[in-house]
C-alpha cells in the first residue's frame, strides 16, 4: 500500500504577510479624503448634515475593526502581525477608535506613528447642531496616552469642524508632551488652512520636532493689526515655524510666498512639491528668488551644511526651472530636482470632422 502523505498547507512569507496586512490597515483611513470629496447640499438642515457626517466616519472605524478581526482570524501568524500593525501605526478618526485603542492601554509594542483626523467623528450634536469643545478637551486627554511613545504624527484637519475651538494650540500641547515624537504632518485642506480662527499658542515651541510637513500653509486670519510687514502675535501664518526652533526639514505641498516665511536658523533642506498641473507645472508661485534675497537660508560664509531646495516634479520640467537655478547659485543654495510624481494622461482630443464627413450630413 502506497504511503499516504499529508500535504501542509501553503504559508506565505512573513514579509509578504506584513505587506498585505499593512496596506489593508492603511486603506482603512478614509475620512480624510470622505471630507476632501464632499459636496454640501444646501436644501438639507444643517444638524441633519453633521448627524449624516458623524455616522458615515464613525462607520469608516467600524469597517476598520472588522478588517482587524476578520485577518485576525486567519492564523495565529496573521492574529500577531495584525495587532502589531494596529499599534504600530494608529488611526484615530472617530471616538471608536479612541475606545478600541483605550482598550490595548496595557499592551506596548513600539508605536511609530499616529494618524489623527480632526472631524465630526468625535462630536456630540446639540439640538442646535453645533459640537461641544468639552468633548474635544477630553478627546486629546485620551489620545495622550495612546500616542506616547509615537515617533511620527499626521494631523488632518477638514473644514467641517468646530471652529471656534483652538485645534491649533490643542494639538502644540500634545505635541509637548511626546518627547519621541520627531516627524509632524499638519494634513490640512485647502478650506481648513484658510480658517481665521487658528491662533499660534502663546510661547509654546517643539524643539524635538526636526521635519515638518504641511499640504497647504495656512493663511493670515487678519487678526487686529496684521499688515504685509507686520503681524500679531497671534497670526498663525506668520509665526507658525517659531515653533519649531529645531527643525531641519520642512516639507510644504502647496505653493506659498516664501519670502513670508519665518523659518529658524536650523532649518537645512526646503521640500517643495510641484505636481503635474495641466496644461503645464509651474514654480513660479514660490518666488524662489525673491524669498533668498529676502534672507531665506542666509548663512555665514563658513556655516556648513550647505542648505538645500528639493523640488518634488513630474517628469516634465515645471515651468520657472531655471530662474530657480540662477537664483540658487546665486546664493549658494544647492537646487536639487526628484521625479516623485507621475505624469497625468493627455486629455483626448475629439476627433476632427473630415469634409467629406460635413458634406454626408448636410
Amino acid at each position: 500500500m502506497p504511503a499516504i502523505t499529508k500535504k501542509l498547507p501553503l504559508r506565505l512569507p512573513v514579509e509578504l504577510v506584513e505587506l498585505i496586512i499593512e496596506d489593508a490597515w492603511y486603506s482603512t483611513a478614509r475620512a480624510s479624503d470622505y471630507f476632501q470629496k464632499l459636496s454640501m447640499d444646501g436644501s438639507k438642515r444643517w444638524l441633519d448634515v453633521c448627524t449624516n457626517m458623524g455616522k458615515d466616519v464613525a462607520q469608516f472605524s467600524k469597517d476598520r475593526w472588522e478588517l482587524h478581526s476578520t485577518l485576525s482570524l486567519v492564523s495565529h501568524q496573521w492574529h500577531e502581525i495584525m495587532h502589531r500593525t494596529s499599534l504600530r501605526h494608529i488611526i484615530i478618526e472617530s471616538a471608536i477608535d479612541l475606545l478600541r485603542y483605550n482598550a490595548t492601554m496595557h499592551m506596548s509594542p513600539k508605536r511609530m506613528h499616529f494618524h489623527l483626523v480632526i472631524s465630526l467623528g468625535f462630536e456630540v450634536l446639540h439640538k442646535a447642531g453645533f459640537p461641544s469643545r468639552h468633548d474635544w478637551t477630553d478627546v486629546f486627554r485620551i489620545i495622550l496616552p495612546i500616542v506616547r511613545q509615537c515617533t511620527l504624527s499626521r494631523i488632518t484637519f477638514v473644514n467641517h469642524i468646530d471652529t471656534s475651538y483652538d485645534f491649533v494650540g490643542s494639538i502644540f500641547s500634545l505635541f509637548s508632551q511626546l518627547p519621541l515624537l520627531r516627524v509632524v504632518h499638519f494634513d490640512w485642506t485647502p478650506s481648513a488652512s484658510q480658517s481665521t480662527e487658528f491662533k499660534m499658542p502663546p510661547r509654546l515651541q517643539l524643539p524635538h520636532i526636526v521635519y515638518f510637513r504641511l499640504s497647504h500653509y495656512p493663511a493670515c486670519p487678519q487678526l487686529g493689526k496684521c499688515t504685509q510687514d507686520v503681524h500679531e502675535p497671534a497670526c498663525i501664518s506668520r509665526y507658525l515655524l517659531r515653533g519649531f526652533p529645531k527643525l531641519r526639514q520642512l516639507h510644504l505641498g502647496h505653493p506659498v510666498f516664501l519670502k513670508f516665511l519665518d523659518v529658524p536658523h536650523s532649518l537645512e533642506v526646503l521640500i517643495l512639491d510641484v505636481a503635474p498641473n495641466p496644461p503645464f507645472s509651474s514654480m513660479m508661485g514660490w518666488n524662489i528668488g525673491a524669498a533668498l534675497n529676502h534672507g531665506l537660508f542666509k548663512r555665514a560664509e563658513d556655516e556648513q551644511p550647505r542648505r538645500r531646495i528639493v523640488v518634488n516634479t513630474g517628469a516634465e520640467e515645471p515651468t520657472g526651472w531655471l530662474q530657480a537655478q540662477q537664483a540658487c547659485s546665486g546664493h549658494e543654495i544647492l537646487l536639487q530636482r526628484r521625479c516623485m510624481f507621475r505624469q497625468p494622461d493627455p486629455v483626448p482630443r475629439p476627433p476632427r470632422k473630415t469634409s467629406g464627413e460635413g458634406n454626408a450630413k448636410s
